[in-house]
């Protein structure tokens, strides 16, 4: 299996830049494929991948639990018996849409039939001819993943949204009528009091119900809005949002390190709706960060994209929360009903760009943007608005 002498392909370059760790389980791993794996292993180390190998059943089921992996590829069978499936089968009850690759020889495939075959990301054939193919699976696996997920969000939201249309004006003129009303009652209530506290909470909850409800409206009149696009400078778009964000920025005691390239970096966007989305990933780093930290913004150029990293030190994200992320109104703050991320997603991939978000518990959480360029200008590196 050797890839010396093999030239990489056109696409690989696109992906070494990602950070992926993948599971491995395979009862011969450690016996007549080892020489295999040990290259497979040798080959990820060169593009700053992690492999875990196991040949135990029980160990790769135990270690894809944790959550810790992008992805997961299983052998298929353990003494004529379809054991990958077995693990298959617990790990898409805890994980739905984490990529999973069934990587066998070609007669085994006839166990992969039924209920099953849904539930695998990618089918590998054995022998491979480098380790170029399984990097090739594994992306492959990962965008049918991500293309399974935003098909499904994009399902419900359109259908939450038509319902949005055919109530959202009666709800907003009913929280309308409370807001007014408790509003009034502030008025006539002193400021020490307790009530004035609870009817200040109620006005600030029909304020965020009623943008949810803006929200769903607009997501039901909107469909494209590439027609509106014109050339933005997306840099400006995004220290523009810094600076807005000054003040807040400074009441936290957050520190921003800028890192990002002394050029304009032009692509094809609005520059309204890439300043949403940046708005509301800055936020969500203030909001993981209430006793200070930093804020690093990071952006390079690669192979004709722009890639750009906001890195927060805040409390970061477990890996049950990672996997729900980009869902309609999943959230991990007990104040909001979490629009905002799926929005964010929405916007950069009506801009041909890509969003994906690395965090652990306590180690903060990093975001990755890309989108394509269709031009550099150079400027001075102090002025890059």
């Amino acid at each position: 299996m050797s890839t010396e002498g093999h030239s990489r392909p056109l696409w690989f370059d696109s992906v070494i830049h990602k950070k992926i760790k993948v599971l491995f389980w395979d009862d011969s791993a450690e016996k007549n494929q080892r020489n295999l794996f040990l290259e497979i292993e040798k080959g990820f180390k060169k593009i700053g991948w992690e492999a875990v190998i196991t040949a135990d059943k029980n160990v790769a089921l135990k270690k894809a639990m944790t959550g810790q992996f992008n992805v997961v590829v299983l052998d298929l069978l353990e003494n004529r018996k379809p054991v990958g499936l077995e693990i298959l089968k617990e790990i898409r009850e805890c994980f739905p849409h984490l990529p999973v690759i069934i990587f066998s020889v070609a007669s085994e495939f006839k166990f992969v039939q039924g209920a099953m075959r849904g539930d695998v990301s990618y089918y590998l054939t054995k022998p491979v001819t480098g380790y170029h193919d399984l990097v090739r699976a594994i992306e492959v696996a990962i965008e049918r993943e991500q293309a399974k997920r935003r098909m499904l969000n994009e399902r419900y939201f359109a259908s939450v949204g038509s319902l949005a249309a055919s109530v959202g004006h009666y709800i907003k003129n009913s929280l309308w009528t409370i807001s007014s009303r408790a509003q009034y009652l502030m008025e006539k209530t002193d400021e020490q009091d307790e009530a004035y506290e609870l009817l200040d909470t109620i006005n600030q909850r029909c304020a965020e119900a009623n943008q949810i409800i803006v929200n769903l409206l607009n997501y039901a009149k909107r469909r494209t809005r590439r027609k509106d696009f014109s050339e933005v400078n997306v840099m400006a778009s995004l220290t523009g949002v810094i600076e807005l964000l000054s003040y807040e920025l400074k009441k936290h005691n957050i520190k921003v390190e800028n890192k990002i390239i002394p050029e304009k970096v032009i692509i094809r966007g609005n520059e309204f709706y890439l300043k949403e989305a940046f708005l509301n990933l800055v936020k969500n780093s203030i909001e993981a960060m209430p006793e200070g930290g930093a804020l690093i913004l990071d952006a390079r150029q690669e192979n004709g994209n722009i890639h750009i990293k906001i890195t927060d030190t805040g409390h970061g994200m477990s890996s049950e929360a990672q996997e729900s992320l980009f869902i309609p109104f999943y959230s991990t703050k007990d104040n909001s009903m979490g629009y905002g991320l799926f929005e964010t997603q929405r916007i950069i991939s009506e801009h041909q760009g890509t969003i994906s978000i690395d965090s652990a518990l306590n180690k903060g959480t990093q975001v990755n943007i890309q989108f394509p360029i269709i031009r550099l200008e150079k400027v001075e590196a102090d002025n890059l608005g």
